[in-house]
């Protein structure tokens, strides 16, 4: 059996390499990030005098010792909301999270969710003659069932945007498959919208499939975001959007459908 002081000596030793590694890793993050304030690529593209105040901007942010200070924290969290090529992951994925928290919580506040829920439990608060909440279920039982109903509904719909995103990726990278090969044909994708032989396709391609829900979906919103008729289309922008919201309305009526053109897009 080995020694207390081993063991405690060995969690020191791991301790001491959690933290600098956490130390480093806030380093490179918000030196990343100060390359991309600064517009640059590399450090040693600045003058003198720049790189002095960039270190000095860095040394403000983070210390050897303590690693990422409050200024720090700060300055990451304003600087992940404005993205840019060079962005990093970490300020993608902190814009997405503000950006998506930001909606879900206005639209938790517009819907009045939180009355409504209250509205069942009044409900059930008549119907069994309730003198009292207890007499309907425990306030944390209720709580809890309610948890469970969000993550339930979470985790549906999380999944529906996994399955469009991913097929919205699919159908970007058989375009930049035909951009590399001249030679290939989008075609045989099932049930489109506008098919390779259709009189309004250019390109000879398949255009917008809806073979499932998610594809039908996917292809509304890909075509909403055109501003202007894309290049394989013989018509106008306000004709495709109309097709596509038609034909998607006709074999999922379930769908809400939009005809107005809202940003840029490529399909």
């Amino acid at each position: 059996m080995r020694k207390f002081h081993q063991v405690n000596k060995e969690k020191q030793n791991r301790a001491v390499e959690v933290l600098e590694n956490r130390v480093l890793d806030e380093f490179k993050n918000v030196y990343s990030i100060l390359l991309d304030k600064y517009s640059i690529s590399d450090f040693y593209t600045l003058n003198e005098e720049e790189q002095l105040t960039f270190l000095a901007e860095l040394n403000s942010y983070w210390g050897e010792e303590e690693g990422l200070s409050d200024k720090g924290k700060k300055f990451i969290q304003i600087r992940s909301d404005i993205l840019s090529e060079s962005s990093t992951t970490l300020q993608k994925k902190n814009y997405l999270k503000t950006k998506a928290k930001t909606i879900i919580n206005e639209t938790l506040r517009q819907s009045n969710m939180k009355w409504k829920l209250y509205d069942i439990i009044d409900e059930m608060y008549n119907e069994v003659q309730a003198s009292g909440i207890t007499d309907i279920l425990s306030p944390e039982l209720i709580s809890n069932i309610i948890k469970e109903s969000f993550e339930e509904t979470l985790s549906q719909f999380v999944g529906e945007m996994k399955h469009e995103l991913t097929e919205s990726a699919k159908e970007v990278d058989e375009e930049l498959n035909e951009k590399k090969d001249p030679k290939a044909k989008v075609r045989n994708r099932g049930n489109v919208v506008f098919p390779a032989g259709s009189k309004k396709v250019k390109d000879d391609k398949d255009h917008f499939p809806i073979n499932n829900e998610a594809q039908a979906r996917n292809a509304l919103a890909r075509a909403n975001q055109y501003s202007s008729s894309p290049p394989w289309y013989e018509g106008s922008l306000k004709e495709l959007v109309g097709k596509v919201a038609g034909a998607v309305k006709r074999k999922y009526p379930n769908i809400k459908v939009s005809k107005a053109a809202k940003k840029p897009g490529k399909n």
